[in-house]
């Protein structure tokens, strides 16, 4: 059985702003949100650690480029209850931007290796483009966790 309560990280902070106002228009305190902005500390593990061995279900979202795929990766070993939200290969086909990345970059989009991500890993070196969340603003707008 889902619990119905809802914890959502999310990598970009105005992404993050723009959905707690929104929750709290709604009055909604059955979704909680936290912005990870990028790499997460050691306090952030922890408080995951914990809210994992709830019975709320985490949720992921970070925005189509090498280093948001390197996080979502380290999230889902971390996290092993996690799930990843507007995290598919169309979610990144409609958030895709004009901005390729580096040899470099493509080294630490390379290293993805893990199986959940592989789909969004061959596209993006396939298009050598980054994506990014505020494409996707409208869809996760309606909170559809599934």
């Amino acid at each position: 059985m889902e619990s119905a309560a809802q914890f959502v990280i999310i990598e970009n902070p105005s992404i993050f702003e723009r959905l707690s106002a929104e929750l709290r228009h709604q009055k909604r305190s059955d979704i909680s949100l936290m912005c990870s902005e990028g790499q997460p500390n050691q306090c952030v593990w922890q408080l995951l650690r914990r809210v994992d061995k709830t019975n709320t279900q985490m949720w992921y979202c970070g925005d189509f480029d090498p280093e948001g795929l390197q996080m979502a990766q380290r999230m889902l070993r971390r996290c092993p209850g996690l799930k990843l939200w507007h995290y598919e290969v169309q979610d990144y086909v409609k958030a895709l931007s004009n901005k390729s990345f580096n040899a470099r970059r493509r080294r630490i989009l390379e290293s993805c290796g893990c199986g959940e991500l592989a789909a969004i890993q061959s596209r993006m070196l396939q298009d050598q483009r980054c994506g990014h969340q505020e494409k996707l603003l409208e869809d996760y707008l309606k909170f559809d966790f599934q």
